[in-house]
């Protein structure tokens, strides 16, 4: 799907601002999908490792307990390692560059909707937020919620706006 999309996009190579708002917002919606399937995929993999060293330690079936008991007494399991849930820096960098792809169109899409649409402005800045923040760039993300802020005045959404924009300035 995103190299259909990435196709759609290079007929406009030489006409950036002429994008059209659904692809923007499709390119943006795909790298956030494919950024949360990197770090899914990944966790997954961790996951399904740590139980097959765990099982490896307790063994299975009947008696485990006692083998696993053996096992410890004995400190034959001092070379099993039980690997923590950590991505490794090739998975990390995938993702970043996905969420950061994203981001860039939501807020793309976002400057193109100004005057048209201030609703879907106003969700754009939001979920582009949130993907530099997903991608690591908290200051972009911080320069996107000011702007998502200016733009809830009076609105309910302010209030979750102004406390991510906490939480953005805190991870600094």
């Amino acid at each position: 799907a995103l190299r259909y999309l990435q196709l759609g996009e290079r007929l406009f190579v030489d006409h950036a601002d002429e994008i059209p708002d659904g692809l923007l917002l499709r390119l943006a919606q795909t790298h956030q999908w494919m950024g949360d399937t990197v770090i899914q995929r990944a966790t997954n993999a961790a996951i399904e490792k740590k139980k097959q060293a765990q099982s490896i330690v307790t063994g299975s079936g009947e008696g485990s307990e006692r083998a696993a008991d053996d096992a410890l007494a004995a400190n034959s399991c001092d070379k099993v390692e039980v690997p923590d849930i950590r991505l490794d820096p090739v998975t990390k960098q995938e993702a970043k560059r996905h969420y950061l792809a994203s981001a860039n169109y939501y807020r793309a899409r976002a400057m193109r909707l100004q005057i048209d649409s201030p609703e879907e402005t106003v969700t754009s800045l939001g979920l582009a937020a949130h993907a530099y923040d997903e991608g690591g760039d908290l200051k972009k993300a911080i320069d996107v919620m000011k702007e998502y802020l200016r733009l809830t005045a009076n609105d309910p959404r302010q209030v979750e706006g102004t406390y991510l924009l906490g939480k953005y300035y805190e991870a600094i």
